[in-house]
């Protein structure tokens, strides 16, 4: 099964555990500066950190875990505050990344009212090189 993208330990495979969407937010601080009897004017005061977001789905039918216990491990990769790697499938290295957030919604529940899909959503901002 070919890798789409990894995380730390933690790998995105095509037809899997995967993301639907990538999305990344770029920002930069502009302050404004008042004036004595003049408009205020903005002067640059830098980039911020980037932001991606990816939206996951994980279906259980598809892992040898179930979708509750894969968003945990992430849970506890992300509680232990340390950056990770972020690797694309050609092997292109995106620097250190942190998550700063997890939500998880669990549905179709199977007989033992374990859900069989998870759609997870995760928070990232750039550490170091980006």
């Amino acid at each position: 099964m070919q890798v789409l993208m990894s995380l730390g330990k933690y790998k995105f495979y095509i037809g899997k555990n995967t993301f639907d969407t990538l999305s990344k937010k770029s920002s930069y601080r502009w302050n404004e500066v008042e004036k004595i009897a003049n408009r205020s004017s903005l002067q640059f005061g830098g980039v911020d950190c980037p932001t991606i977001t990816l939206d996951c789905i994980i279906f259980a039918k598809l892992n040898e875990k179930s979708p509750v216990l894969l968003v945990e491990e992430l849970e506890n990769e992300a509680s232990k505050g340390l950056p990770m790697v972020l690797i694309d499938s050609n092997g292109k290295n995106f620097g250190r990344w942190v998550i700063t957030s997890i939500s998880s919604n669990q549905s179709y529940y199977n007989k033992w009212s374990v859900p069989e899909k998870a759609a997870v959503n995760i928070e990232l901002k750039g550490y170091d090189r980006w």
